[in-house]
């Protein structure tokens, strides 16, 4: 891990990314998530990400087409057309992409979720709702308030039955980015949980 790139990088040269992947990117970076993705991107932004790639050794697919899930009206959406660029520092996952077919830039929700490292569970719980971000979030208000920032750190929407696990899931991110920073001499992890526990949950 090149600590000195990855300040460099994180430090302003993504926020040519509009959409807060830039999170979950640095997470594959520093090696505490195996994969991760943005949409919607444009010419400018998927030159970006192939060049932030090749510095810190990550693997990059970039993928076209997106569909909404059966019975969820899309609209005139035209970011539906364009590209999704998938990242990983760990090329062997691509496998998990190519190997399946479907809605999503071509490739299953199964096979993303699991590309992402995302548990089982939340990978069912999307698949088997239309809104899966509202159902979770109102039984997180409803279940556990207070736990709801640390949601923000974990990346995926978990299952209702499945808080619990995911609270303790983000409270151990925010011990590693917190460690990052300690081992490296850096502010990156707390200004990154600073935002996300600012953020919206989902």
């Amino acid at each position: 891990m090149n600590v000195e790139k990855i300040e460099d990088w994180f430090g302003g040269k993504l926020d040519v990314l509009s959409d807060g992947s830039e999170y979950p990117i640095f997470l594959v970076a520093i090696g505490e998530k195996p994969a991760a993705l943005t949409m919607n991107v444009d010419d400018r932004q998927e030159k970006t990400l192939r060049e932030l790639c090749s510095e810190l050794d990550l693997a990059i697919k970039v993928s076209e087409g997106r569909v909404s899930k059966p019975g969820v009206a899309v609209g005139n959406r035209p970011e539906h057309d364009q590209r999704c660029a998938f990242i990983t520092n760990d090329e062997s996952r691509m496998e998990i992409l190519e190997n399946s077919s479907g809605r999503f830039y071509g490739f299953s929700d199964e096979a993303v979720g699991r590309f992402l490292g995302f548990p089982d569970s939340a990978i069912e719980f999307f698949e088997e709702n239309e809104q899966p971000g509202m159902v979770s979030k109102k039984a997180v208000m409803e279940k556990d308030p207070d736990g709801k920032k640390f949601l923000a750190l974990t990346t995926f929407i978990p299952a209702p039955e499945s808080l619990k696990e995911a609270v303790e899931i983000g409270k151990r991110r925010k011990d590693e980015l917190e460690s990052f920073d300690r081992e490296n001499n850096s502010s990156l992890g707390e200004e990154f949980i600073q935002r996300r526990f600012e953020g919206s949950l989902y």
